[in-house]
């Protein structure tokens, strides 16, 4: 119990300082998605593909369940398994050196002053909510039991932490949508490829950064960091849970876009933490409009 405190606390200086996640964040409360309207066909003239959404019968139901009762599960184990980590077993650690660390991070983000590979953990949080917010916003219309904007607008601020619960609980959406169809920001910022250009090589520069600078010691330096610092060791295995959980809102994205038959790529999109799910993003199918 005595952790509980220290790896709140700390996680929450740490994330809510960072300007990229705040601004966007702000931003992104009011815009993601449309206000209800009123129904309409799903098949446009116009379009290459028709828009079909299939109402599921009792079998499809239970041939469904049985798809994506696994994501759901693992998904929600999964956080719970990063909630009891930091709540028990993540190190204490000094309170002041974590914020003297933040202060660090904040002032001087690449310049290895706290330790470069967990620069680029800890700036890699500007970007995997941005691909999980470009992956589930455009199933997020009318979602149940819970909205998603919430949960994505929170993941910039905590990450798997807020995320976790609604990949748990939400329906998985995989039938096409239009592009007109989405909210503001999803359909010109989300869906845009400038926007997964600058994710890609905002994240191979991190990735960049960390491999060009790695040695024994600065992994050894950030061994000692995971080991005694709640920030460290908090935020470290909150990314790598993001990391992992992307396949499944990949997956979906991918079904989504009539990529049917490529889903076994997002193991391969997956593998590359960061820079992978972002690749993705460049690379596959835009909406029909």
């Amino acid at each position: 119990q005595g952790h509980v405190v220290p790896v709140v606390s700390h996680f929450l200086t740490m994330l809510t300082m960072m300007p990229a996640r705040v601004a966007t964040g702000q931003a992104a409360s009011s815009l993601l998605v449309r206000p209800k309207q009123a129904s309409r066909s799903c098949v446009r003239p116009g379009l290459r593909r028709p828009v079909v959404v299939v109402r599921a019968g009792a079998n499809d139901a239970s041939a469904g369940l049985s798809t994506r009762l696994p994501a759901r599960v693992i998904t929600g184990v999964a956080w719970a398994s990063l909630v009891g980590y930091a709540v028990g077993f993540a190190p204490k650690g000094s309170e002041a050196l974590d914020m003297e660390l933040v202060s660090s991070l904040i002032a001087s983000p690449y310049s290895g002053e706290v330790n470069y590979l967990f620069e680029s953990i800890f700036n890699s949080f500007a970007i995997i909510p941005a691909v999980y917010a470009a992956l589930l916003m455009p199933g997020a219309k009318d979602q149940k039991p819970v909205p998603a904007q919430p949960f994505v607008v929170g993941s910039w601020a905590l990450g798997y932490f807020v995320l976790g619960p609604y990949l748990a609980l939400r329906e998985i959406r995989e039938e096409p949508v239009e592009r007109s169809s989405l909210g503001f920001l999803t359909r010109n910022v989300l869906e845009a490829k400038w926007n997964a250009a600058l994710l890609l090589a905002f994240a191979t520069f991190l990735a960049y950064s960390a491999a060009s600078h790695f040695s024994p010691e600065v992994l050894a330096d950030y061994r000692n960091l995971l080991s005694t610092q709640a920030l460290v060791s908090v935020s470290s295995a909150d990314l790598a849970t993001l990391s992992l959980m992307v396949y499944f809102p990949m997956v979906e994205d991918m079904r989504r876009r009539g990529w049917e038959d490529k889903t076994a790529l997002a193991a391969a999109f997956t593998a590359v933490p960061v820079v992978g799910p972002s690749l993705y993003l460049l690379v596959r199918p835009s909406l029909e409009e």
